[in-house]
């Protein structure tokens, strides 16, 4: 199964791209929906047509499925962009390309609630072959799990394309004339001329806060002008110090929780890695953050952790544990194996009041995996298991 923060090689020709037609503007959902397709056909490899079950591809990219009608029109509208393909190979050939070539649903969405629903999709040729052999030529080397982080179509788009730029020396971009800034950041064409000075006051500099804030770059920008009026902007992009060290399931989750409270990346994967506090700790902590919601929730996080700091208005947070099977005995493995296929054989009903009876009884943490990936994942499982057991 893919996972959110496996790391995307995404061809560089879907970067910064503006729909061919007037009318059509790339929001924030169409952005992160077809960079998770992006993903999974990177995972599934070379095919002609690409298959995944449509919850757990919403998921991927953060979506709800709350709306069967727009979940259905989010995909028929990634289907209708074309833009504008240059082929970089030689003389440029421009020609117009779309995202995918077909795109589509198997099951009722209105009566499987998108458990039994299944998506699938084909890629244009060109982008399917940079997709799947990223060396043979341009690409940029994204995470999927950022840039779901984000809230705007135009913060995405700022951050896709800084991603592009971050190797390169001096983290120097390319000089782009203004207007074709504006469309790339916009995600649309202009039908007239936009004023440099309201569109960085109105829409950038709150997309480059947020860039900043929460993923795993900075950018600055430098003007150009012509006679008094700016007519280029360039990019300026650092890299911030990350972790390098892979980070477990546990440790996503609560880097995801984290920022979820307005606290970058880079202080979310100090915070996780940290081995003066347990995970325990920490977990209870961000859930006392998150329901007093201070004005500076790093400070506070951080001061809980160090002083276990709680609003009297907050009650003293259950005792987490986390209850992990002991694998060295076979037989253990075996009642475990039991219990779990027991209950998928009972009734809907049945299955739907024990998971209930467990949320109730169960950890924070746990809750968290289960509403995030259900029973696909193991922590859940296993604690889920644990408490079938009475252990």
């Amino acid at each position: 199964m893919v996972k959110k923060h496996d790391v995307l090689y995404r061809p560089n020709e879907t970067i910064g791209f503006v729909p061919r037609y007037p009318g059509l503007r790339l929001e924030a959902n169409d952005r992160k929906l077809y960079a998770a397709m992006l993903l999974v056909s990177q995972a599934q490899g070379l095919r002609k047509r690409y298959e995944y079950p449509l919850a757990e591809l919403l998921k991927l990219c953060g979506l709800s499925f709350s709306q069967p009608t727009r979940v259905k029109e989010q995909l028929m509208k990634i289907n209708s962009f074309k833009m504008d393909y240059n082929n970089r190979e030689g003389v440029p050939k421009w020609k117009p390309l779309g995202l995918t070539t077909t795109i589509g649903l198997v099951g009722e969405l209105e009566n499987q609630k998108g458990k039994a629903v299944i998506a699938y999709w084909e890629l244009e040729e060109v982008i399917q072959e940079r997709l799947m052999n990223p060396n043979g030529g341009f690409f940029t080397k994204m995470s999927l799990q950022i840039a779901t982080n984000l809230s705007s179509g135009s913060s995405i788009a700022l951050y896709e394309i800084a991603c592009s730029y971050k190797t390169n020396f001096g983290g120097l971009s390319a000089r782009y004339e203004i207007q074709e800034f504006i469309k790339m950041i916009l995600g649309e064409q202009l039908t007239e001329e936009r004023e440099w000075r309201f569109f960085k006051r109105d829409i950038l500099k709150s997309a480059n806060n947020e860039v900043n804030k929460l993923t795993d770059v900075t950018i600055a920008f430098k003007e150009f002008k012509t006679r008094q009026k700016i007519t280029g902007v360039q990019l300026i992009v650092s890299e911030k110090e990350v972790i390098e060290e892979p980070l477990s399931q546990v440790e996503h989750m609560l880097t995801e929780q984290i920022q979820k409270l307005g606290i970058d990346l880079f202080e979310a994967q100090k915070l996780v890695k940290n081995k003066k506090h347990s995970t325990e700790k920490l977990a209870r902590q961000i859930e006392i953050t998150s329901k007093a919601t201070p004005k500076n929730p790093l400070a506070y996080l951080k001061a809980g952790l160090r002083e276990n700091y709680q609003k009297q208005t907050i009650p003293p947070p259950v005792q987490l544990t986390i209850r992990m099977p002991e694998t060295s005995d076979p037989g253990e493995k075996e009642r475990r194996k039991k219990a779990f296929e027991d209950y998928l054989n009972t009734s809907n009903d049945a299955q739907k009041q024990k998971v209930n009876e467990w949320l109730k009884a169960t950890n924070p943490m746990m809750r968290g995996f289960y509403k995030s990936n259900g029973f696909n994942s193991r922590p859940a499982k296993e604690d889920f298991t644990s408490y079938l057991l009475g252990v």
